[in-house]
């Protein structure tokens, strides 16, 4: 692994691939024709969590990881085998323009048997050149792609892992678009530093040898380095140039990603309000942007081929003339080695050719690859963080004391708030909008955390981390896969199609099991995702926890109640600890065991119903807001 991690840093190293310290730019957009105005740019995918410029070094060190896992013996024999193939197809490369040497120089001899035999050694030397490049591609793509699954599958998890402030943070489509990228760079980095880079370096060093060892003079030598050399250099400064708009190009793919789902995902919204023209135009504005830069890059491009074409015929040019004067002073110098010395440097130019688009998009690929390893890396310091293990296998109590919380890490919600919910008792949290009761639930569940104050369980620090074992979560606006209804129903379980089937009849919705729900559950109604939430409840295993966030607020009261009444029944002899954000509290508050009122992010009273009608003006208020004249008053707890 050290040899093949070496082998990528080297190549990497004498490429000069340290990433570009440019930062990336906003966008400006155009909304219905009006001049273009500054518009918010989509935050980077690798915003917040590391300094835009990373280590060349990390990100090598990834992908060696993954070409090289720990314990895979098959994996590393392949790898192995493809290098074996790569230097033999090298070493076969360097020598077969000295066998057509010796074709010429029998043919200038006109000696036909020797020139025959010349000629079968060069062809044989050609195909094994060739076999031998097909076998290490064939070992290098079982190694890319197995690489490349174990890469894109470790990011995956590690975006699953990272917490619910990140991802709040950032547009779904420049996440995807960045994960695309970044996969796709992944595979760029290992074939091309390790497989096109490292051979380009290999190939000029066998080369300069073998004109040293054959014509006895490190001239021919010394022009191919300087030649190499002068062609490095022009490909560095052009494509450090180049890289600044490749980097903008970047940026401006992942906005263009970005705003394309964030405008097809509320197609309905813009059809209402008449705004076609307007998001039409925002698109066209960064495809605009898009075509400006383009064009610039491929300017850089077209300037940076021909530097490379005048620099390399330049060092053709010089070699050629010193083998033509040896050719004339020295009769031992055959028309032969002349040959040999051209198709030599012409062998060379292919690699060489391709130096500036590898160089090129070895740096893109790090650039790309760059925002994924952060974002592992960042999953990683969350899985390794210091966060209390709390083993709950019973309904317990919940105490907050002095909790203060911000949402998503940002926007305050909760300021020294503190109540109590009784074990295996039903607590209503309630209050205006924007007071803090979801807030409190995703402390809860693990997906907020607490920036002062301590929320307990049975007396212990509460973890800071989602558990599915210990909290069942009902939420309001929770969105549904693009897959069938009783997909979307068994998420976290492995329930059966009539323990599914069930669990709909219980919240009374009959849809077929097979119903694709579209989208983010596009095809059903609100109540209809709501119920689809609930019985995605009904189906888990029994928690000691079950937090209700105004579950059922799309529906009408007959099936708000039928819904409650599920959701609340007692499983496997266990009822629950249960805390419910209502809104519409005669559904839950009369007959709740403790009512806890929100009010500014923090608790003004608490007490049982009848107790808060008393005695809190703010319950008063919530209850005569909320309250109808035609509501059945029958509580459902």
């Amino acid at each position: 692994m050290r040899r093949f991690g070496l082998l990528v840093l080297g190549s990497a190293a004498a490429a000069g691939l340290a990433l570009p310290r440019t930062p990336l730019r906003r966008r400006r957009s155009v909304r219905g024709g009006a001049a273009a105005a500054e518009a918010p740019a989509v935050k980077p995918f690798s915003a917040e969590l590391k300094p835009q410029r990373a280590s060349a070094k990390d990100v090598f060190a990834t992908a060696a990881r993954h070409a090289w896992p720990k314990g895979d013996w098959p994996q590393h024999a392949l790898v192995v085998a493809a290098v074996g193939f790569l230097v033999g197809q090298k070493l076969l490369n360097v020598r077969v323009p000295f066998l057509l040497s010796r074709v010429v120089d029998a043919l200038q001899a006109a000696d036909q048997s020797t020139a025959a035999k010349a000629a079968a050694a060069y062809v044989l030397g050609r195909v094994l050149t060739s076999a031998c490049g097909e076998l290490r591609s064939l070992c290098f793509a079982r190694v890319s792609f197995g690489s490349g699954r174990r890469f894109a599958r470790s990011t995956f998890a590690s975006l699953h892992a990272l917490p619910s402030s990140w991802h709040a943070k950032r547009a779904t489509g420049d996440v995807a678009v960045a994960f695309s990228r970044g996969d796709r760079g992944f595979r760029s980095l290992l074939g091309l530093a390790a497989f096109t880079v490292g051979p380009t370096f290999l190939e000029l060093a066998l080369t300069a040898s073998a004109l040293k060892r054959r014509f006895g003079t490190s001239q021919y030598s010394l022009i191919a380095l300087a030649t190499f050399c002068a062609y490095a250099l022009w490909t560095a400064v052009l494509v450090d140039v180049r890289l600044a708009r490749r980097r903008r190009l970047a940026s401006l793919d992942r906005m263009r990603g970005a705003a394309l789902v964030d405008s097809l995902s509320n197609h309905e919204a813009v059809k209402i309000s008449g705004a076609t023209s307007e998001e039409v135009a925002r698109f066209d504005s960064i495809l605009r942007e898009t075509q400006r830069v383009s064009l610039g890059s491929q300017a850089l491009g077209s300037l940076l081929n021909l530097g490379q074409a005048l620099i390399f015929s330049s060092g053709l040019l010089a070699s050629l003339r010193l083998a033509l004067r040896s050719h004339f002073k020295d009769p031992s110098f055959s028309v032969g080695d002349v040959v040999a010395v051209n198709a030599l440097l012409l062998q060379l130019a292919q690699p060489m050719n391709y130096l500036g688009y590898t160089v090129s998009e070895i740096r893109q690929g790090l650039v790309d690859v760059d925002a994924v390893v952060q974002a592992s890396k960042a999953a990683s310091a969350e899985a390794a963080a210091d966060v209390d293990d709390v083993s709950v296998e019973k309904p317990p109590s919940i105490a907050f004391e002095k909790v203060s919380a911000r949402r998503d890490g940002e926007v305050p919600a909760l300021n020294g708030a503190s109540f109590e919910a009784p074990a295996g008792q039903v607590t209503v949290l309630c209050g205006a909008s924007g007071s803090g009761k979801s807030t409190a639930l995703r402390l809860l569940s693990g997906l907020d955390s607490v920036t002062e104050g301590m929320v307990k369980v049975d007396g212990a620090r509460a973890p800071a981390r989602p558990d599915a074992t210990r909290c069942t979560v009902v939420a309001q606006d929770g969105t549904l896969f693009d897959e069938t209804v009783a997909f979307n129903v068994r998420v976290g379980s492995s329930a059966s199609d009539s323990e599914v089937a069930a669990a709909l009849a219980r919240v009374g919705l009959d849809l077929s099991l097979e119903a694709r729900v579209g989208e983010r559950g596009a095809r059903l109604s609100g109540g209809e995702r709501q119920r689809v939430l609930a019985a995605r409840a009904l189906v888990r295993a029994s928690t000691p926890i079950l937090l209700l966030d105004e579950p059922t607020s799309a529906l009408d009261a007959g099936t708000e109640r039928r819904v409650l009444d599920a959701l609340l029944a007692p499983k496997d002899g266990m009822r629950p600890t249960t805390l419910i954000v209502a809104h519409r509290l005669r559904a839950v508050a009369p007959a709740a065991d403790r009512v806890v009122v929100f009010d500014n992010g923090s608790v003004v009273a608490t007490g049982t119903h009848d107790e808060l009608l008393a005695s809190s003006q703010v319950y008063g208020e919530l209850w005569r807001a909320k309250e109808s004249p035609k509501a059945d008053a029958a509580s459902v707890v």
